[in-house]
């Protein structure tokens, strides 16, 4: 069988791109397939090893190998022959993309491929009916993460708070990327600022501490 090494990966990446089923561990079991079909000089059916797919694929379980290897063959990557003895080994056809994509009039060529791959406004998947992206609730209620020092600055006078001290607030934010623990986005801003002039003026008014500030907080507006 004649296989262009790389129209066959540039076809692989261009379907995973546009396949909203795909996990990671198709990804590295089709590469560990293919590894193993180049090596075989892209022979038509070739025996495989469980073992040694699941090694070099990196999965950690039979079910999960099993389910991801009969998911490869349902979309039509490849073809899965089952052993039938116990004795007899699994074997593998791996399917042509490059021919499956002409025969569809998709792109071939590695440059438009790979153009394709990059492109922002390409097909996305469809929704399934009655789903709610939960991230289209999020970016409605969001005002501007991260917002503008001007607006921050103006929230903090309109208390009357200082400069410096809407700096230490939109510094201390900015380090953090916005976000909240780590991995969760700030959703609105002004919540955290009247939070934080709350504990300010707590601190001013009876000498407490803030919680969590340390003694000699790191100035982040003064370069490293």
């Amino acid at each position: 069988m004649h296989i262009n090494y790389i129209h066959q990966l540039s076809c692989f990446f261009f379907r995973l791109e546009r396949h909203s089923g795909m996990r990671p561990s198709h990804v590295s079991l089709y590469l560990a397939l293919f590894r193993q079909w180049n090596s075989l000089k892209f022979c038509i059916t070739m025996s495989i090893s469980r073992l040694q797919l699941m090694l070099v694929s990196k999965i950690g379980s039979k079910d999960c190998y099993h389910r991801t290897l009969k998911e490869l063959h349902d979309w039509g990557f490849l073809e899965y022959h089952p052993a039938e003895h116990p004795k007899d080994q699994a074997r593998v056809t791996m399917k042509n993309l490059t021919l499956i994509e002409q025969q569809l009039s998709l792109p071939v060529d590695a440059d438009s491929i790979l153009a394709g791959l990059a492109h922002e406004d390409g097909p996305k998947p469809v929704p399934k009916p009655g789903h709610i992206y939960k991230t289209i609730q999020t970016e409605s209620r969001k005002e501007n993460i991260p917002p503008q020092f001007e607006k921050v600055l103006a929230c903090f006078e309109a208390s009357e708070f200082s400069e410096r001290e809407a700096r230490k607030f939109f510094n201390y934010y900015e380090s953090l990327g916005w976000m909240q623990g780590g991995h969760t986005p700030i959703v609105n801003w002004r919540a955290k600022a009247s939070k934080w002039m709350l504990d300010k003026y707590a601190v001013k008014r009876r000498g407490w501490k803030v919680k969590g500030e340390p003694d000699n907080p790191q100035d982040y507006g003064t370069p490293l």
